[in-house]
């Protein structure tokens, strides 16, 4: 099982949770995609086209969560 469904699945269960449990798993998450974003970039696209699209739309969902998370954050430290 990879991270991000494992992460999710964890979501599911958030209302369960203290606040600063939920955070602690989100501010994680949040660094360990980062540490994906940065090393993104370090990594040759590959010559086939489709492959550079399945690169890009990976990097697309990866930016989109890490958006999600921060939101998340500033909502839940907000509330």
């Amino acid at each position: 099982m990879k991270s991000r469904d494992r992460f999710a699945i964890k979501c599911f269960f958030f209302s369960d949770l203290g606040l600063e449990a939920r955070l602690e798993l989100m501010e994680n998450r949040l660094m360990l995609c980062r540490a994906r974003d940065k090393s993104f970039p370090e990594k040759p696209l590959p010559e086939d086209f489709y492959q550079v699209v399945v690169s890009n739309r990976h990097l697309d969902v990866l930016k989109s969560e890490i958006n999600w998370v921060q939101q998340r954050l500033v909502l839940d430290i907000n509330n």
